[in-house]
């Protein structure tokens, strides 16, 4: 897979460059929280989501979500369907949009179009547990 930029071209950019398995960890300053994920995104359009929340080193909350992608341009939208497990009715499906800044073979940077919260994850291989 050749490395993709999409300040360089944007164009280049397509669901071959994201499929696969990813991992990013976030502190949350105001909590002193820290946030991780571990990213599944299948060529057929679903994902798997596992989001962990740890302080001073113990963990505090797990949630799975999962769902269906796409991507439009540097556009990424998600849409989950289920929780934990449990399908949302349709009308609390969560879509969230995101701009792709930068994906190389193993690296990943978006922003949430809503919030302008930015993202950095990084290719791992399947099988990939939280550390």
């Amino acid at each position: 897979m050749a490395c993709t930029s999409l300040a360089a071209a944007a164009s280049e950019l397509n669901d071959k460059n994201i499929v696969g398995v990813w991992f990013g960890a976030r502190q949350q300053r105001a909590t002193k929280t820290e946030t991780q994920e571990i990213c599944h995104f299948k060529a057929d359009g679903s994902f798997s989501i596992s989001f962990r929340r740890i302080k001073d080193g113990q963990l505090l909350e797990e949630q799975n979500e999962s769902g269906r992608w796409e991507l439009n341009g540097n556009v990424k939208t998600m849409v989950t369907t289920h929780i934990n497990g449990k399908q949302l009715d349709t009308s609390k499906y969560i879509i969230e949009k995101y701009v792709m800044i930068e994906v190389t073979d193993s690296d990943m940077r978006y922003e949430h179009m809503k919030s302008g919260a930015k993202f950095r994850l990084t290719r791992v291989q399947e099988g990939f547990k939280f550390p």
